[in-house]
């Protein structure tokens, strides 16, 4: 047993030895040492751990990060941890999962998580920007679907007035049908724009209003 305590502060001095900013050694010897890690005392392991996260999420490992940080969370929780090496460590790691979650596109998840630290401190301003960024490439996304919405109906109202064009040269009687049919597209592409439009800017001034009036 003193055996392995002493194996244990060997190989936790032998981690602070690593530089700083080495995410790709710390991330290393966290894999290669795993086994040994997770039966070290909490202190040690938890700093090990965190700083081993912190690398994940800096190298750009983000689908990695996000599978390991889940336990962390709890963990933290459970344990009642709140300020871990002069760090609020439960707020870091949601931040850290927010972030992941936004560059991985997962944009509605990264909101719920930046709202969730809102309601926790709502007087950080950096947090409403991260809510806002991603709530915007959520925005940007339907916007997406929209466009290719009114493509296809601009298409569709492209395509009957050609019909209209060559009906009205071989079958007259069917002009009218043709002429209705794209009429009801071009006023029904146009309420579906100016209706959709109207919900969006409503509700990107609702959502700044309420995102800064703790400001």
């Amino acid at each position: 047993m003193k055996d392995f305590i002493i194996y244990q502060e060997n190989l936790f001095e032998t981690f602070l030895e690593i530089p700083p900013y080495d995410y790709k050694e710390k991330m290393q010897f966290y894999v290669e040492y795993r086994e040994d890690l997770m039966k070290m005392d909490d202190p040690y392991f938890l700093r090990i751990r965190v700083d081993y996260l912190e690398a994940l999420f800096f190298l750009g490992q983000y689908d990695r990060f996000l599978k390991e940080v889940r336990n962390d969370l709890i963990y933290v929780i459970r344990n009642n941890i709140k300020y871990f090496e002069g760090k609020d460590i439960f707020r870091w790691l949601l931040v850290l999962k927010g972030a992941a979650l936004y560059n991985t596109e997962q944009y509605r998840a990264s909101a719920d998580i930046f709202k969730q630290l809102i309601r926790m401190f709502p007087t950080e301003v950096k947090l409403k920007w991260y809510l806002y960024r991603a709530m915007y490439q959520q925005q940007v996304r339907q916007a997406r679907w929209l466009n290719l919405f009114y493509a296809v109906v601009l298409a569709s109202i492209v395509a009957f007035s050609i019909a209209e064009l060559f009906v009205g040269m071989k079958w007259p009687a069917l002009l009218h049908e043709v002429t209705s049919v794209r009429n009801t597209l071009l006023l029904s592409g146009m309420a579906f724009f100016i209706a959709t439009m109207g919900y969006r800017v409503f509700k990107a001034v609702f959502d700044s209003w309420r995102l800064y009036q703790d400001k």
